[in-house]
């Protein structure tokens, strides 16, 4: 059966902003695997150095708010966001990395929810609806739990979930509380890690070690009562 031009038309135009997420992500990914980008972005002393001498220039706010920024778009882009929480414990200390590294997470993961929904929404409705249609039906009737869940699994990616969390119209308020809670947990972990990597203290790498180990448990447990709330 032939398509008429306004089908043909809308197909172009799927196609067209898939290929545009496509090529953004890819053009990111491309970017920061580039020696320049991964020497002045990526790497804790360079970064380190940078913040101090905007610190030293317009005080500790100043250089607080241009790390959460930074982070938060390098996360939206695809950088995993356990890497942020590293570095905010390794520039600022276990406590402030572990706001500063959450913050980050939840803004990032807003952009490419954001990215999703703006982009991608119209074209998974109207080409793979069916095809997801189980996963959509489960986010609508309890889109806080299932966020929650797969943000709780381990080393998870969270880009591609915040997309598709977007493309599927999963309610922006329990996305973002989902994520909160299910980020919590490593991002504490990585902060320590950060930290205690950076300033030599094992008590720190220690304690994030454990929480890391308890965090195996307390998955299996929370699947437990969500069975068991079912």
């Amino acid at each position: 059966m032939r398509r008429s031009d306004g089908e043909r038309r809308l197909l172009l135009k799927d196609i067209a902003r898939v290929l545009l997420v496509v090529l953004f992500f890819a053009t990111m990914l491309v970017l920061l695997r580039s020696e320049t980008v991964r020497h002045n972005v990526l790497e804790v002393s360079t970064l380190r150095a940078a913040i101090q001498a905007e610190e030293d220039r317009f005080g500790a706010l100043s250089s607080r708010i241009l790390f959460l920024v930074a982070a938060s778009v390098l996360v939206g882009v695809g950088v995993p966001r356990l890497y942020a929480s590293a570095l905010a414990g390794a520039i600022y200390g276990a406590g402030e990395g572990i706001a500063l590294g959450l913050s980050a997470s939840l803004i990032g993961s807003g952009i490419a929810y954001r990215i999703g929904r703006s982009l991608l929404a119209g074209t998974v409705r109207r080409r793979i609806a069916g095809k997801l249609a189980a996963f959509q039906e489960k986010c609508r009737n309890e889109p806080f739990w299932w966020v929650l869940y797969a943000r709780l699994m381990p080393f998870a990616n969270s880009t591609l979930l915040s997309l598709a969390c977007g493309a599927s119209r999963v309610p922006v308020r329990p996305f973002l509380l989902a994520s909160a809670i299910g980020f919590l947990p490593l991002t504490i972990v990585f902060a320590l890690f950060g930290s205690g990597g950076a300033k030599g203290d094992w008590t720190q790498i220690g304690v994030g070690t454990l929480c890391l180990l308890l965090s195996i448990p307390a998955r299996k447990l929370f699947r437990r009562m969500r069975r068991d709330l079912s």
